[in-house]
């Protein structure tokens, strides 16, 4: 239900990368078993999508919107929180879609209302004190190539804030 009222905010596409709002459940977790993401290891993102305090899109080259590249996470105002491929990684092929994807938000703000705006802050607030918490436990990632490192240093660097119109 919450994708089909927001997906003419978020869906965008240039000619060649798509970001792609699910449409069933069964497709999010087709989507994150093909990229054996920890999302179906992790109730909390659906938690989250519950709230609106984040969603899960799908970025996508647009001649293959079938075909699982990566995921994203992303708050109500774009901040994408997670760009995720196959194992939870980031690739070389992202650099490409970076420009992309500051496009994107870019054109989310300019769709987005009073109430997304609410939503937008109220994430940040629970962005920020998740993020504190897990620089108080030190929580390490287990698996992939990410292992060993601190989940709190790798989501740092993975949080691409949205210029706010």
């Amino acid at each position: 239900t919450i994708y089909k009222q927001i997906k003419d905010k978020y869906l965008y596409t240039n000619g060649k990368y798509s970001v792609i709002v699910p449409e069933t459940l069964e497709e999010l977790v087709i989507n994150n078993t093909v990229l054996r993401l920890c999302m179906n290891r992790n109730d909390r993102y659906y938690e989250r999508i519950s709230i609106r305090e984040s969603y899960i899109f799908f970025l996508r080259f647009a001649d293959k919107p079938q075909t699982p590249w990566y995921t994203l996470e992303a708050e109500p105002s774009g901040t994408l929180r997670q760009k995720r491929g196959v194992g939870d990684e980031q690739r070389k092929d992202l650099e490409d879609a970076m420009p992309f994807l500051i496009e994107w938000q870019k054109e989310v703000a300019k769709r987005l209302d009073r109430s997304d705006r609410r939503l937008a802050g109220r994430s940040k607030v629970l962005r920020n004190e998740h993020f504190d918490e897990l620089r108080q436990t030190g929580k390490t990632i287990n698996y992939g190539d990410l292992r060993g490192q601190r989940l709190i240093d790798v989501l740092e660097r993975d949080l691409m804030e949205a210029e706010t119109a």
